[in-house]
């Protein structure tokens, strides 16, 4: 017998062996129910870390402790527009594309399901720009909570809900006069944004009084040199902040109720349903604790209806200031005055869980000014709800200069053409 057929034969052997006592062994290895020496026993393995996808890419530790949720949103906007630069002279049109929203997100819990984070900036528009950045305590789930860092003041519904979830291409005008804007601060509320039946949250802010401090806008501070020909600044030193060096804070109070399980902080009946009402009031209150004889409150009823397709949504404002001082005299923050009142109202109706078309209507008047206006139509295309969407939207803006009070006296119209695609994972 040659070499080769002794090596095929033990091959053989070893092959019928592995199908024979193997499985027999394995048989006799389990132990009857019951029956075993727990310490002989194979330890089950531990579990690992799990990860995947839920509104988001998550990855969470095997005990639940840690929590990383990854976002990302792009809005792929296209625009145009035709400014009304007065009598007897022509109107000039701009249009550009641009990434309005490019936006990362970072979130989840750390130590305790009761401690939750959220990381939030924004790449586009040619800068980056933090957003939030704050950490979220549960000292009674639901109920109390306590958080700490820079967020959107609980000021304004259309504002405080995500722009990604937008039933037009862009919110109504109103929101930014009124005081819609992120800052810095501490707050207690009940998880608010997840609507439950009644809402609430209180806090404080470094405040941003006629834009003084945006805690979303970081603002310059140095020193240079003026060219009084050309009217050219060239800096010498400084930096961008958006820490006051006084501070001026704001109070800020929101509270409402839900009812019907309603989704009150996204707009567009793409849950479906009946009847559903949020209905919520809020204050801002600016004090002038640095002494320039600068405050104000601004104060405003908003509310959502959603019902079989059919949302409505809408907001009324109402603004005071702190009064001039005379000649050698002073004022407190007790001594306001009106200075702007305003509101919006905005409909849609969602035909095929799919195709939007929209309408809205805003108004502020500030004190000694014309009426700004907005008429929008817009039409919305969910391919995947507000996580993958299509939105146009068209209309008119009609005194935008008196919200800087440099109204000419003439109602000036300027026409508008946005249109976007939204993807967030």
């Amino acid at each position: 017998m040659t070499r080769r057929n002794v090596t095929l034969w033990v091959s053989a052997l070893l092959w019928v062996l592995s199908l024979v006592v193997l499985p027999a062994y394995a048989d006799e290895a389990k132990p009857e129910s019951g029956v075993g020496d727990p310490a002989l026993r194979e330890k089950a393995p531990e579990s690992l870390p799990t990860a995947g996808y839920d509104q988001g890419l998550f990855l969470r530790s095997a005990d639940g402790k840690f929590e990383l949720k990854l976002k990302l949103r792009v809005h792929a906007q296209y625009a145009f527009a035709s400014k009304d630069e007065g009598q007897e002279k022509d109107r000039t049109q701009e249009m550009n594309f641009s990434a309005s929203v490019a936006r990362l997100t970072m979130g989840g819990k750390a130590f305790t399901p009761a401690l939750e984070y959220m990381f939030e900036s924004d790449f586009g528009k040619g800068f980056v720009k933090i957003l939030d950045a704050y950490a979220d305590y549960a000292f009674v789930p639901k109920t109390l909570h306590l958080r700490a860092g820079m967020w959107k003041r609980p000021f304004a519904r259309q504002f405080i809900l995500s722009s990604g979830r937008n039933e037009m291409v862009e919110r109504s005008f109103v929101n930014g006069y009124f005081g819609e804007g992120y800052d810095i601060g501490l707050a207690i509320h009940n998880n608010y944004t997840k609507s439950p039946p009644f809402e609430y949250a209180v806090g404080v802010f470094n405040g941003d009084y006629q834009n003084k401090y945006p805690g979303d806008k970081p603002w310059f501070s140095g020193s240079g040199t003026l060219d009084p020909e050309t009217g050219a600044v060239s800096v010498g030193s400084g930096s961008f902040s958006n820490v006051p060096k006084k501070f001026h804070p704001a109070l800020v109070a929101r509270a409402g109720i839900n009812l019907g399980g309603i989704d009150g902080y996204s707009e567009a009946d793409l849950e479906g349903g009946g009847f559903r009402l949020s209905l919520a009031a809020n204050v801002l209150a600016d004090f002038d604790t640095d002494d320039d004889n600068k405050s104000g409150v601004r104060a405003g009823i908003d509310f959502m209806m959603k019902f079989e397709g059919l949302s409505f949504s809408g907001a009324v404002f109402a603004a005071t200031a702190q009064k001039a001082p005379e000649a050698g005299a002073d004022t407190g923050f007790f001594d306001q005055e009106y200075a702007a009142a305003g509101f919006y109202l905005q409909a849609g109706y969602l035909i095929a869980r799919q195709f939007q078309p929209v309408v809205r209507y805003s108004l502020a008047s500030p004190k000694d000014q014309k009426s700004a206006q907005e008429v929008s139509v817009g039409l919305s295309w969910y391919f995947e709800k507000h996580n993958f969407k299509w939105q146009l939207l068209g209309g008119a803006l009609i005194n935008q200069a008196a919200l800087t009070g440099k109204s000419t006296g003439d109602d000036r119209v300027d026409y508008r053409v946005l249109t976007h695609l939204v993807f967030s994972l």
